[in-house]
């Protein structure tokens, strides 16, 4: 069984720079897990700073310290849990980039043994459904990441104001777009209008000696020699 497709050089071009993406996803999604590791020794660290600055780290047990202890704990508790989710949304995001890293070569060298399940002999259209699952994915992640960040804010100046503690004016609420997940829809889009373009500039069939179709196939499809003349697109 061949598990071999020709390929254009357009599908070449576009399969390398599927491989860039790729690798961009994947560091992406590598440095916010580190980052979401040291944020979770960083809320671990600011729980144990604050009610020493509070005088209520353990040594005292009047009322108004177990309230306070009792406040700073549910609030770390809920941005921890929040954290872990946030870890565990792009370790996904980086399983995708793999993924998409086998995708891109794929369709860069017409190596279906790879995936081969998915879109038979339509590896250009597999590479950018892809992509745009990909900048959902993004997206989809960017909502989560907003919702996060302006939880955690708001509980945190909830929690001051119930001590009577003025910490100014609160701070603009995030959009999606405006954390790390935006690095992942630009990114992508981007690359997608970019690949978009020179697939849709090379639109067709395959013909000259990209085809890597043997003579006696040629014969039999009714090819000319004038078909071998041509050049490759």
């Amino acid at each position: 069984m061949n598990n071999m497709v020709p390929t254009k050089k357009s599908d070449r071009i576009i399969g390398f720079i599927g491989l860039l993406q790729a690798l961009l996803l994947i560091w992406t999604a590598q440095l916010v897990v580190e980052d979401a590791v040291e944020l979770q020794g960083m809320m671990n660290e600011l729980e144990d700073d604050i009610l020493v600055e509070l005088d209520c780290d353990g040594e005292t047990s009047d009322s108004d310290c177990e309230k306070t202890v009792a406040d700073i704990t549910g609030w770390v508790d809920g941005v921890q849990s929040d954290i872990v989710i946030w870890q565990v949304l792009y370790a996904f995001a980086g399983i995708v980039g793999i993924l998409f890293l086998l995708i891109s070569f794929r369709l860069m060298t017409g190596t279906e043994i790879l995936l081969n399940s998915l879109f038979t002999n339509k590896n250009r259209s597999l590479f950018f459904y892809s992509t745009l699952f990909i900048i959902v994915l993004g997206y989809a992640i960017g909502i989560f990441e907003a919702s996060m960040i302006n939880s955690m804010w708001s509980e945190m100046f909830k929690m001051f104001e119930g001590w009577e503690l003025d910490m100014g004016e609160k701070p603009a609420k995030a959009g999606a777009m405006d954390a790390n997940a935006a690095v992942i829809v630009y990114g992508n889009a981007i690359f997608l209008l970019f690949n978009g373009l020179i697939g849709l500039l090379t639109r067709g069939p395959i013909n000259g000696a990209e085809t890597a179709v043997p003579a006696e196939v040629k014969e039999i499809s009714g090819e000319t020699e004038l078909d071998d003349l041509l050049p490759p697109e």
